[in-house]
């Protein structure tokens, strides 16, 4: 009986838990969207400075952009992690299904109906610069992360099983990961290193 009542307040805290992370997700996509309205305050962004000045902006959006992207993938890692924990039923191709609508139909929409038609506005680009930033998503403008999280997904979904069962070698493939990500990949393997230390 005891038993039982432990297991439950587990399963409560855990609904507790993500409840409260898919609430900082959101706020953290708040910010996301709050950065980018701000980032012509803070220069080198786009075409051209803000008309205006404003230095109080300037701060908080380099302070904005110095942590926002990290904590969103720190929690979509979590999140991810405490669902396939959860999940029985462990398809990879349901999984990859799964998360192309959820990411790479937005990704197609935005591209055609917005950064495509602004970004040839003011950048005059061809149509063999289009297909390499966009389809083959080599330079997708602000699209980029999107592409990450699902090419990120892709590579952590085969290694879950490994990294939940192997803690040591999880943590060192980890730091490794970490390691090569600061020498130039940080954005492409930081939801990976989340993902593997939320399992650990």
């Amino acid at each position: 009986m005891m038993k039982t009542e432990n297991n439950e307040t587990v399963i409560i805290n855990r609904k507790k838990e993500l409840e409260n992370c898919v609430f900082v997700k959101t706020f953290l996509m708040f910010s996301i969207v709050l950065y980018h309205s701000m980032a012509f305050w803070s220069g080198g962004w786009f075409t051209a400075n803000a008309v205006y000045k404003s230095k109080i902006l300037s701060i908080f959006s380099q302070w904005l952009n110095s942590i926002h992207i990290y904590c969103f993938v720190l929690v979509s890692g979590y999140i991810y992690c405490a669902k396939y924990l959860e999940d029985g039923n462990r398809n990879f191709l349901n999984f990859v299904r799964k998360k192309a609508k959820r990411l790479l139909v937005p990704y197609i929409f935005t591209a055609i109906v917005w950064v495509i038609p602004i970004s040839s506005i003011f950048f005059d680009l061809d149509i063999i610069t289009i297909v390499r930033n966009f389809v083959f998503a080599i330079n997708p403008s602000q699209l980029w992360f999107i592409i990450m999280l699902f090419n990120v997904f892709l590579i952590a979904y085969p290694l879950s099983d490994f990294f939940a069962k192997h803690n040591i070698s999880g943590l060192a493939i980890a730091i490794a990961c970490y390691i090569i990500g600061t020498g130039g990949g940080i954005c492409f393997l930081i939801l990976l290193f989340c993902g593997i230390v939320c399992v650990i």
